[in-house]
């Protein structure tokens, strides 16, 4: 969510779900890092002109670190790479949407 930097500053807004088809209202936001809301578990809130509207309350916090590649390799995983190369020409031209090898949006 911060990358990492847990004294990133998170930006938390808070709206009132109305009916289908008419805008949400905002009521009420803070900005606060998450070493903050570490420490501080009870967060004021807002309005855009500044006046308090509530509070935001930290029951429960957990940070979990989602490894980076490189951290598995540092870690002492080991990786093996395979390539292959498909000249199979009944797959059909790759600039044909129709064909397995199409070099469209998700290929």
């Amino acid at each position: 969510m911060c990358g990492s930097n847990l004294d990133q500053i998170v930006q938390f807004k808070f709206y009132n779900k109305m009916d289908e088809g008419q805008p949400s209202q905002l009521i009420g936001a803070c900005q606060k890092s998450i070493n903050y809301l570490v420490e501080h578990r009870n967060v004021p809130l807002s309005r855009t002109d500044g006046q308090a509207c509530g509070s935001l309350q930290v029951e429960h916090l957990e940070i979990i670190k989602k490894p980076t590649f490189f951290d598995y390799l540092r870690s002492g995983w080991q990786i093996s790479l395979q390539v292959a190369i498909d000249y199979t020409g009944s797959n059909g031209a790759y600039t044909s949407p129709d064909s397995l090898h199409y070099l469209g949006a998700y290929n």
